[in-house]
């Protein structure tokens, strides 16, 4: 009945009070305790699914039909409102713009509103409710040529949409351009019949995508997917799924949606039995409805039976065979998509000691694999030369960069602060090193004056903002924030985690990433997942959650559906 940021509304289709949300790509689900009892009567109910934008708050919306005094042709109107996470259902009082609605899903969320056209023979009403406010309205529509017929209603890009779906030959696209006014209606296109090559009546428009494209259904059995400005048409699903997921307007928005919500995890774990073996798990963060999840994730690629994970950027992980650190693997963990990158060298150049590094240039969405290699002179094993070589997503070959004058020794770890479109990782002799994405320079970040003794610190990234983890003393980490990019002066201390607050060896925990509400996600001992509230000192071990391997290690990942062929040749496979 609704489908809001991943998570989808299902109602069952005779016992229409039995509700339940669920996200169908981790299985998990919670069910919505009845709006009403079945002592009560009720008759019809139309069922709306929806998010606050401004709270991100989830709600259900339960319109009732009710008889009065038990007499059915005679309905009173009642309304209801469930918010997840509560037990309980509210009910709104004032019901006085209550339309009759259909008991069709609604496809049409605007302006932090669910709308449908009104069940009204004469009218044919656009009504929408209001999420935040739980107010209902009656939104002004254009004249429209409807005769017996109707319309319905979809939304692009935050705009409402109407369909009119009254000719026997066309569909008339029309668009409200300011919202809630009339004025504003205007018709951009029409599907023709003749272009779309198939019955008209049988054909509903699902979706609307960039570049003009629309996705449709044809007689419940086809996907089709039209261009509304070159009238051509493309069947093949695979096609439009492929196509959709290596589409950088697309990757954009999908990117901007996903970066708003808390990281999930990737888990790595080890199996020796005969054969050294590892394993991908995808851990869900706590906005799924029934909390965390951990589900394993079935990806076989030739020659990985072993990897360790390089990095993570926008969905997309790069894997290293762990002992032939020149095999690179990017992969897509919740598609199961991935791509083999050339080895940056020949084995013939007796090359060393590799970094392996992997992001993104944000404002092309260009996605970059970094190798910076130790070459061994053939004379003397002990005169290393160090290269630094560039592979872009979508080429054939990797490119030799010679500015190599500000590299400085690096340790073989994932790189786990990607910011300002810039890798970064610290040097052995504790410097913060760069390697900025777009111009492909590598450059020195300045720190701040750091008690580290002989230990060191490792880097994170939160909100756009470069982190340190002094992890250097023996009962306390401290965190510093870098408030303005490169100004060593911005450099603050924000937080210190003290042991005791932890109530665990400090030594044996990894902070993983940064959450909202000022919390943290930490490994303990490569076997515990805890969750530490910095401002309260707080921490809780996330012990319920099913399927966690018993020792593993942990990446910050945002799961999308960006496929590592983009870039590629649209006519390629």
């Amino acid at each position: 009945m609704g489908s809001c940021d991943g998570l989808i509304c299902l109602v069952h289709p005779t016992k229409r009070y039995e509700i339940y949300v669920c996200n169908p790509c981790t299985g998990k689900y919670i069910e919505v305790p009845p709006p009403v009892s079945m002592l009560d009567r009720p008759g019809d109910i139309v069922i709306g699914f929806g998010v606050v934008p401004m709270t991100k708050k989830y709600k259900v919306l339960a319109i009732v039909d009710f008889p009065l005094h038990g007499d059915f042709n005679h309905l009173q109107q009642k309304v209801f409102v469930y918010t997840l996470g509560d037990t309980t259902w509210i009910q709104l009082e004032d019901n006085s713009s209550v339309q009759r609605l259909g008991q069709s899903a609604c496809k049409a969320f605007a302006n932090g509103a669910l709308h449908w056209v009104s069940d009204a023979a004469d009218a044919k009403l656009i009504v929408s409710f209001n999420m935040d406010t739980e107010e209902f309205s009656v939104i002004p529509r254009p004249e429209l040529e409807l005769g017996c017929g109707s319309f319905t209603l979809r939304a692009f890009q935050g705009k409402l949409m109407i369909l009119n779906t009254s000719f026997g030959d066309r569909i008339e696209i029309w668009v409200m351009k300011n919202y809630g006014v009339a004025e504003s209606w205007t018709r951009s296109f029409t599907v023709y019949e003749e272009h779309i090559g198939r019955n008209i009546r049988d054909v509903e428009i699902v979706c609307f995508l960039q570049d003009w494209e629309v996705l449709m259904v044809y007689d419940h059995r086809a996907l089709l997917r039209y261009n509304l400005q070159t009238a051509s048409v493309v069947e093949r699903w695979s096609r439009v799924i492929r196509d959709l997921t290596r589409n950088p307007t697309f990757v954009d928005e999908h990117m901007k949606f996903s970066s708003r919500r808390n990281p999930n995890l990737i888990l790595t774990d080890t199996i020796c039995r005969g054969n050294i073996r590892n394993s991908l798990y995808f851990v869900q963060n706590e906005e799924a409805p029934d909390g965390y999840s951990c589900q394993k994730v079935n990806l076989e690629i030739a020659e990985f039976q072993e990897f360790r994970v390089m990095g993570s950027c926008n969905g997309l992980i790069c894997l290293v065979h762990p002992t032939n650190r020149y095999e690179i693997c990017i992969c897509n963990p919740c598609t199961g998509e991935h791509i083999k990158i050339p080895r940056p060298v020949s084995m013939e150049d007796i090359p060393g000691h590799i970094v392996v590094g992997f992001g993104v240039v944000p404002m092309t969405n260009k996605y970059k694999v970094l190798a910076i290699i130790d070459f061994r002179e053939p004379s003397d094993f002990n005169l290393l030369q160090q290269k630094v070589f560039v592979y872009t997503l979508g080429d054939t070959t990797w490119r030799f960069k010679d500015n190599t004058s500000s590299v400085l020794r690096l340790g073989q770890s994932a790189c786990k602060a990607f910011v300002n479109g810039a890798l970064h990782w610290v040097s052995y002799s504790r410097q913060i090193v760069s390697f900025d994405m777009d111009t492909e320079e590598l450059d020195i970040i300045p720190r701040p004056q750091l008690e580290l003794g002989s230990g060191s610190f490792s880097l994170r990234a939160f909100e756009g903002k470069l982190l340190i983890l002094n992890t250097s003393f023996p009962d306390r980490i401290e965190i510093w924030v870098m408030n303005d990019y490169r100004v060593v002066e911005s450099w603050t201390r924000i937080f210190t985690i003290n042991e005791q607050q932890i109530g665990r060896n400090i030594r044996d925990v990894e902070i993983v990433c940064f959450l909202e509400d000022w919390e943290v996600l930490m490994v303990y001992d490569h076997r515990a997942l805890l969750r530490y509230n910095l401002r309260t000192a707080s921490v809780s071990e996330l012990s319920d959650i099913d399927g966690l391997p018993n020792r593993f290690d942990a990446v910050a990942h945002v799961g999308t559906l960006v496929s590592p062929l983009l870039g590629r040749d649209q006519g390629e496979m």
